[in-house]
């Protein structure tokens, strides 16, 4: 089952569980307010009970008619009061206490009457009274019995009535304790299985993931399910297995590009040595014989071979900043950029380079790597300020933001704006040969350099006023 299909059955467990306490609670709303309805009619049951009790001792003692009429006003409401009950009664016991109570209700009327009418007319003579004490007191002892009965049966409706709301109570607290606790534990239940399944599924996750990075594409996570993080985990076989069809292109196209640069540097060096060589000595032992003009082109062709020379050294050497493991280390920038400043610095009467260099600049790095790319900036500033007599070319960081910033700043030709995107692409060039000669590739060999650092390169500037060219290096992280 999906995650998604395990949440909504724990939902629908939980509102289970809810619309049943809330059933269960209206039930017992219900039959608790019949079981207190049936309390009350019996509570004051047996209270007119015992009220009538008192009114009869008061009959009898003081003959007072006005006791006599409450006692059938009691009566009558007794009897009323258990036809009442019969019908809220439930159980077949309680059903037959109230049927005797209504027949010794009856029967105590019957009896309050005989004593009634034996006060109402004496008999004649002390014989006569004799017997109607007899008969009265007879009477009034089976009379005091049925209420003794009639109060026995009263408490045993109290009670029964009480038991059954107390049990009426229990019976609803206990079902709805039974479903949320059911709920409760299908729901955590679910929630273990589901943390389980998302532990296990994303500690998969993480070791495909950690040996991928590893280098090891041949790894896959081979999970079965059709949960959702089966889904992600099928979906990352799929992403390793692109990968590793990548990496093996991309290992061909090395290997091709490998073949590429010994063919540069071996079969094309040596046609241009070839033509270099002819054409030096095809100069020297038949200058004479060919003329200014065939001097002329000579000197072209070779200015051509070793153009094309540099060209090849270039292509090589994007080649390789393209290629091999970069070696990270703390690298002092400062100390390095004085040293390629130092070892590319023109030399020539009437010019004045100022070269400034920060001081305390490090950043971890491929220190090879940076010495190609700083070598190529410090070029790149040496050639374009090469037309004034003093210039000056800086070297520093700048922070924006926090990130951390690397420039080579000059303040020579300069560069269009608009043409800035240009500038790192091989082979672009933005002024001619005639110019400022170079091959179009070492800006490219710098952007090159920086993405392999994780980096990135991009230049500022205004012709005539200069040009900065800037670089991060990701922190040290590629």
């Amino acid at each position: 089952m999906s995650i998604r299909g395990r949440l909504r059955a724990s939902l629908a467990v939980s509102l289970g569980a809810i619309l049943g306490t809330a059933a269960i609670l209206t039930w017992s709303a219900l039959e608790g307010s019949r079981s207190r309805d049936t309390e009350v009619t019996v509570n004051e049951l047996q209270k007119q009970i015992s009220e009538r009790g008192i009114l009869r001792d008061e009959y009898l003692l003081f003959r007072d008619e006005r006791s006599k009429a409450q006692w059938e006003s009691r009566t009558a409401s007794i009897l009323a009061l258990l036809e009442s009950a019969a019908g809220k009664l439930e159980g077949t016991e309680e059903r037959r206490v109230a049927g005797e109570m209504a027949v010794l209700g009856r029967q105590s009327a019957v009896l309050f009457g005989q004593i009634t009418r034996t006060l109402a007319a004496p008999g004649a003579g002390p014989e006569g009274l004799a017997r109607d004490v007899e008969r009265r007191d007879l009477v009034s002892a089976r009379l005091l019995a049925v209420f003794y009965d009639l109060q026995a049966n009263a408490s045993v409706l109290v009670d029964s009535a009480a038991a059954r709301t107390d049990a009426t109570d229990r019976r609803s607290s206990s079902i709805a304790f039974i479903i949320v606790a059911v709920a409760l534990g299908v729901t955590l239940a679910n929630s273990v299985a589901i943390g389980k399944l998302v532990e296990r599924r994303v500690g998969l996750l993480r070791e495909g993931a950690g040996r991928l990075t590893a280098g090891d594409l041949t790894y896959r996570l081979a999970v079965s399910g059709t949960d959702e993080l089966a889904e992600v985990a099928h979906a990352f076989d799929t992403m390793a297995s692109r990968v590793q069809q990548h990496v093996l292109r991309l290992e061909s196209l090395n290997r091709e590009l490998e073949a590429f640069s010994y063919s540069v540097s071996h079969d094309l060096r040596a046609p241009l040595r070839s033509i270099d060589g002819f054409a030096r000595i095809l100069g020297e032992d038949h200058g004479e014989t060919i003329g200014a003009e065939g001097r002329r082109c000579l000197e072209r062709i070779v200015g051509a071979a070793g153009s094309m020379s540099l060209l090849i050294d270039d292509l090589l050497k994007l080649s390789r900043v393209s290629r091999g493991e970069l070696l990270l280390e703390d690298v002092d920038l400062s100390d390095l950029a004085r040293t390629v400043a130092a070892n590319s610095r023109p030399g020539g009467p009437g010019r004045t380079i100022d070269v400034v260099v920060a001081d305390g600049v490090r950043a971890v790095c491929d220190r090879g790597l940076l010495r190609v790319a700083l070598e190529d900036l410090f070029d790149n500033a040496f050639k374009f300020t090469s037309r004034k007599p003093q210039c000056r070319v800086e070297f520093g960081t700048a922070n924006d933001g926090g990130e951390r910033r690397y420039f080579v700043r000059d303040d020579g030709a300069g560069f269009d704006p608009a043409y800035a995107g240009k500038l790192f692409g091989a082979f672009q060039r933005l002024h001619t040969g005639v110019e400022f000669p170079g091959t179009g590739i070492g800006l490219a060999t710098v952007q090159r350099i920086v993405q392999r650092h994780g980096g990135r390169v991009w230049a500022e500037g205004r012709v005539d006023h200069g040009a900065t060219f800037y670089f991060t290096l990701g922190e040290g992280k590629p």
